[in-house]
């Protein structure tokens, strides 16, 4: 069988926040294994809710994994919008 299993070693970006950013994106693998940074970023940027954004985002990651494969991976999103007080 195929195996499954968890590593210790994150991918990640280091970016410094331009006062055009309007969100922060965190998302596990299973969100960008057939989501572009760019369509989830978009995807994100529909919602003036961090918590209707990440519905939008695990859902439509879910329904692309089901579509591909016979299981889906964690699929897990944190979105954080930032105020401009």
């Amino acid at each position: 069988g195929e195996d499954l299993g968890v590593t210790a070693d994150a991918e990640y970006t280091e970016y410094t926040l331009s006062d055009d950013d309007q969100f922060i994106l965190i998302g596990s693998d299973g969100i960008f294994e057939f989501i572009s940074d760019t369509e989830a970023a978009s995807i994100s940027s529909i919602y003036g809710n961090p918590t209707e954004a990440c519905r939008a985002l695990v859902g439509e990651s879910y329904k692309r994994w089901i579509k591909r494969e016979e299981r889906t991976d964690d699929i897990t999103a944190i979105v954080g919008f930032i105020s401009k007080d």
